[in-house]
């Protein structure tokens, strides 16, 4: 469920970054539901970050139900511990059925009580290849409102540095199958998550540091 469209003068007014205006990607707020994914043909990707400290459930067991256990089940497969850059690529595009190729990209990001804005730049900045990888339209970053009790970067400043790594990938010309990001948000997060798209992104990091937290691809079908 859209709780604010793409053309909403709130996103579509985006500040400069680097004296270029990030409009492509768009960016969509949505709310969180069971059907996290789109009833029509283009080809999407769901990150899920895991912690090592954290115990999945709320909205991603509620996801891996609808799913038929498919991402619980490649993880248990896979021995997947949650450590930090870890990650595995899932086709859900079968247990989705629907038009179109749907992936989710689990990633470990370690402990939660560890983390910091240069690994989420990293985690974003992997989210953005691996959605070039398989040709997705739309990328879908859920913002767990559980999680964000626990971690240290507020749901604002993780929006923030989601705006600086994709201004740099753009201008990096990285981005070129990827028309949409759809926020996975709460109601409660609306606001936080708006003020997170319009931080002036530029004075973030310069020169761009480029973080990675991923060593080697790791894919599951």
């Amino acid at each position: 469920m859209t709780i604010i469209s793409p053309t909403d003068p709130r996103l579509t007014a985006k500040p400069v970054y680097a004296d270029e205006e990030i409009n492509n990607p768009t960016f969509e707020l949505v709310r969180f539901s069971d059907s996290v994914f789109s009833p029509d043909s283009s080809n999407e990707l769901l990150v899920i970050s895991t912690y090592d400290d954290v115990e999945e459930k709320g909205w991603v067991s509620r996801w891996d139900e609808a799913l038929g256990g498919v991402i619980s089940k490649s993880c248990k497969d896979a021995k997947f511990a949650s450590s930090l850059g870890e990650h595995l690529v899932v086709d859900v595009t079968d247990a989705v059925g629907v038009g179109g190729k749907k992936f989710v990209l689990v990633i470990g990001m370690g402990s939660i009580k560890n983390q910091k804005s240069s690994m989420s730049c990293g985690l974003y900045k992997f989210a953005l290849e691996t959605a070039e990888k398989v040709e997705a339209e739309s990328l879908l970053l859920p913002f767990f409102p559980d999680r964000s009790k626990l971690s240290a970067l507020a749901v604002n400043g993780s929006i923030a540095v989601l705006r600086c790594r994709v201004g740099e990938s753009v201008l990096r010309g990285r981005i070129k199958s990827l028309k949409k990001i759809k926020l996975v948000v709460s109601g409660q997060a609306t606001n936080a998550a708006l003020r997170g798209l319009s931080s002036r992104t530029e004075a973030f990091c310069v020169p761009c540091p480029e973080p990675s937290i991923v060593k080697e691809e790791v894919s599951s079908d």
